[in-house]
């Protein structure tokens, strides 16, 4: 019986960690690379919303946001 229960353990943790070892693999293909924080392009809204929406459609980052500076042009950071 100690014998069944040490075999089904050890398949237990083999599997979990073959699913944690697809899923680290998983997601450095879906994206590789840092994207940059800071005015995008002209420092246009509409730049920063360009940048941010192509690096969401990569995968690369989960959301972002463009901050208006004083000068008019808009940061971006992204979460």
């Amino acid at each position: 019986m100690k014998r069944r229960a040490a075999i089904t353990a050890a398949g237990l943790a083999a599997a979990v960690g073959v699913s944690v070892l697809g899923a680290g693999a998983a997601s450095a293909a879906s994206g590789g690379f840092t994207p940059r924080q800071g005015v995008m392009g002209d420092g246009s809204y509409r730049a920063c919303l360009e940048y941010g929406n192509t690096m969401a459609q990569m995968g690369a980052l989960r959301g972002f946001t463009c901050t208006p500076q004083a000068d008019g042009r808009y940061y971006f950071r992204w979460y």
